[in-house]
Parts: C-alpha cells; sequence; structure tokens
C-alpha cells in the first residue's frame, strides 16, 4: 500500500500532518468525483482494544494499532490496492482512488481473515487481532455529495460491523442484505414462537390432567380410611384444589422460561433491526437526490492551480503538490496494468 505518512519517512521526507493529509485525501474525492472513477473510502478498529490495553499493559493499545496499520500496508501492496491511509487515535481511515467495490470487498474480507490469523506478544501474553472494517465507495449519491460524507458513511458501516460481533468487513448496502435476512429471521423466530407456545399450553392441559389424577387417587386414598364427615369431605375437597393449582402453576412456571427465552431473542432481533434501519434510513428528501444524480455538479477541479489551498502563494504548496503528483502517477500506473485485464 502506499500510505503516505509511511513512505514519506521511509525517503526521509517531510511527513505532513493529519490536518494535510485530510486535505490530500479529499482533493483526491473530488478528483474522482468530477473525472468519474470509482474510490473507496475504509475505517478499521481493533474490537476489544479497551480491554485489550488494561490486561496486556501500558503501551498496548498503540503496538496493536501499529500492527494493524502495518498489516493494512502489506496486504494492500499484495493485492495492488494503491491508497494513502492515516492513524488516528482508535481508528485507521484510508482512501483508495480506481479501487471498484468489488475489490473492496475482497480486500476488507483479506485483512479480517489476515488479522484473526495473526499472533502478536504482548507484556499479557499473545494477542490475535480482530479487526472491524467499514467501508463507503462513491458511486452512491449518498456517498458522492462530499468528502465528510463518504466518510461518514463509511463510520457507520465500521458501526455496522462492530455491532454485528466484530471481526468483518462491511461495505455500505451490502447492510441492506444483512437486514433482509434479519427480518426474514424474525418472521421465522416469531412463527416458531408461537406453535411452540400452543403445543406448550396443550401440555400443561394434558400433564396437568394425568397429574391431577395421580394426586386424587393418593390423596384419596389417604383420606379412604378415615371416617367421612362433611368437615373431611370439604378438608379432601380443598387439599385437591390446592394441589392441583400449584402443579399447574409450577409447569406454567417452566414454560414461562421457555416464553422468556423466546422473547428475548426477539427482542435483541427488533433491536438489531431498528438500530440498521436507522442508519439505512433513506428521507423522501435524499431519495429525490438520488432520482436527480444526472444533475449533480462537476465538484471541485482537480487542477492544481486551481484547488483551493494548493495556490503557489499556499504555505506547504510545494509539499501538497508532490505529493498530489505522487498519488496521481500512482493512479495512473495502476490503470495501465488494469487495462489488459479489462480488454480480456
Amino acid at each position: 500500500m502506499t500510505a503516505v505518512q509511511s513512505e514519506r519517512a521511509q525517503t526521509g521526507q517531510k511527513q505532513l500532518t493529519v490536518a494535510q493529509m485530510l486535505h490530500v485525501m479529499r482533493v483526491e474525492f473530488h478528483r474522482a468525483r468530477s473525472q468519474r472513477y470509482p474510490l473507496v473510502c475504509a475505517m478499521l478498529s481493533i474490537d476489544g482494544l479497551e480491554g485489550l490495553s488494561e490486561t496486556c499493559g501500558f503501551g498496548t493499545k498503540q503496538r496493536l494499532m501499529r500492527a494493524a496499520y502495518d498489516l493494512l500496508r502489506a496486504t494492500c501492496r499484495e493485492q495492488a490496492c494503491i491508497g494513502m491511509a492515516l492513524m488516528a487515535g482508535e481508528r485507521i481511515m484510508a482512501v483508495f482512488p480506481n479501487l471498484a467495490p468489488t475489490r473492496a470487498s475482497d480486500l476488507g474480507r483479506v485483512l479480517c481473515e489476515r488479522a484473526r490469523a495473526s499472533e502478536l506478544p504482548t507484556e499479557g501474553g499473545i494477542v490475535t487481532l480482530a479487526l472491524s472494517i467499514g467501508m463507503a465507495h462513491n458511486l452512491l449519491a449518498e456517498t458522492n455529495s462530499s468528502f465528510e460524507g463518504i466518510v461518514q458513511i463509511a463510520g457507520r458501516a465500521l458501526s455496522m460491523a462492530r455491532d454485528g460481533g466484530g471481526g468483518k468487513s462491511f461495505l455500505w448496502r451490502e447492510a441492506e442484505a444483512e437486514l433482509e435476512q434479519l427480518r426474514d429471521e424474525l418472521a421465522e423466530r416469531k412463527k416458531s414462537f408461537e406453535e411452540q407456545h400452543a403445543v406448550l399450553q396443550e401440555e400443561v392441559s394434558e400433564i396437568g390432567g394425568l397429574q391431577k389424577a395421580e394426586v386424587l387417587d393418593r390423596l384419596q386414598a389417604l383420606f379412604a380410611g378415615v371416617a367421612r364427615t362433611d368437615a373431611i369431605a370439604e378438608l379432601e375437597r380443598q387439599v385437591l384444589a390446592v394441589a392441583a393449582k400449584e402443579l399447574f402453576e409450577e409447569r406454567q412456571k417452566a414454560i414461562q422460561k421457555t416464553v422468556d427465552e423466546h422473547k428475548r431473542q426477539i427482542d435483541q432481533l427488533e433491536r438489531r433491526i431498528a438500530k440498521l434501519t436507522q442508519i439505512l434510513g433513506v428521507t423522501e428528501e435524499e431519495l429525490k437526490r438520488v432520482m436527480a444524480m444526472k444533475a449533480i455538479d462537476s465538484g471541485v477541479a482537480s487542477i492544481f492551480r486551481e484547488v483551493q489551498g494548493l495556490t503557489a502563494s499556499e504555505e506547504q504548496g510545494e509539499t501538497k503538490k508532490a505529493m498530489m503528483s505522487a498519488i496521481f502517477e500512482a493512479n495512473l500506473a495502476f490503470q495501465k496494468r488494469a487495462a489488459p485485464a479489462g480488454a480480456a
């Protein structure tokens, strides 16, 4: 991977600040938008990082984040995915110009698999990385309007990956398929719950009747040797009623445990669906914007001298221009390598 900070550090060039890196990423986004080629934004995080840093000693967090960054860099090199990345806090953000969504999905899958296979020594022992990855591409109306928009959507995709148990990669809009699957599972669970509840209620009635018959025989045997009086008969009736009630309530408690477990599972699915629906929610205005995609403006010009912040008088202007030149040349080289495969 052409990870800007690392590459510049290795060549002895002055490293860019986070703000400068974000500026370069933003310019590349607008270049992709104006020239209409795909671009993918990825967000990566380590599952359970806080817990690992507490149990594995001071400094573990930074070592694990660095290991995740190096894994991203090495994997992208092997997969011929050219882009730029920065590490800030507990997340890594990467931008990949000229990366098709299908290749982005493959990259995310490979990264998660390699992370699970990694073994990192720490003060607390060997640690295996578990990565959650969220990705968004610029081929949708909601991600093509601004750089901030595609970053936000990538962050939402990361949240879905983490909420889904972690250790997975999510490309935005793949979540819709998961949402449909969850709805089908919820409907199946509800149907199964209703069927099992009816069966259990029937069992209660049948077993309750058998148990009451057995209790009746035993209690009547106890009262058989007692002189029959109105008081004894009333006592016998009350004892039988209490015994039958207790048996029924005990059976109901057992059934209620099963019912509660079904409800818990259904509640979990409903909460998951509600959260996904909220994340994926598209308002009427957004739908109108999708329909008006043909009228979308061309965005910021991609010529260096016309891009805000890259004028000749701009501080660090030469550094930024050099960065953009390197990225542009890498994109052209990638397109040339990919052209024969596409023609075939």
